[in-house]
C-alpha cells in the first residue's frame, strides 16, 4: 500500500468539500449567467452573489433531501466517493438551474 497511497489523507471529510464546489460552482455558474446579459455597466457583484446563494440553497436541499440516496439524512459509507453520481448530479442540476433562471423558467 506505500506506493499506492496518492497522498489521500483519510481523515478528510469529504462532504465539507462537496459543500465548498457547490459554492464555487454556484457563484461560476451565477456569474456566467449574467455574462450573457447585455448590460453596459456589467453585473453587480451583490446580484451575482444573490443568485448565486439561490443556485447554492436549491442545490442544497437536493442534497440534504435526496430522492436518489436509500438512506435519507445519512450517509454512512465507509468509501469518500461513494455519493459521486450525486455530486454529479448535483453540479448538473446547479447548471440546469441556472438555465432556467435566466429564461426565467424557475
Amino acid at each position: 500500500m506505500k506506493y499506492f497511497d496518492f497522498g489521500i489523507n483519510k481523515n478528510v471529510n469529504f462532504k465539507k468539500a462537496y459543500f465548498f464546489v457547490f459554492a464555487m460552482t454556484a457563484v461560476i455558474c451565477s456569474r456566467v449567467m449574467f455574462v450573457f446579459i447585455d448590460d453596459p455597466e456589467g453585473p453587480n457583484l451583490l446580484v451575482v452573489l444573490g443568485f448565486a446563494l439561490i443556485i447554492y440553497f436549491l442545490s442544497l436541499a437536493f442534497y440534504i433531501f435526496n430522492p436518489l440516496s436509500k438512506n435519507k439524512f445519512k450517509n454512512t459509507s465507509i468509501l469518500p466517493f461513494a455519493d459521486i453520481k450525486i455530486f454529479v448530479t448535483i453540479v448538473f442540476l446547479q447548471i440546469i438551474f441556472t438555465i432556467l433562471l435566466y429564461f426565467r423558467l424557475l
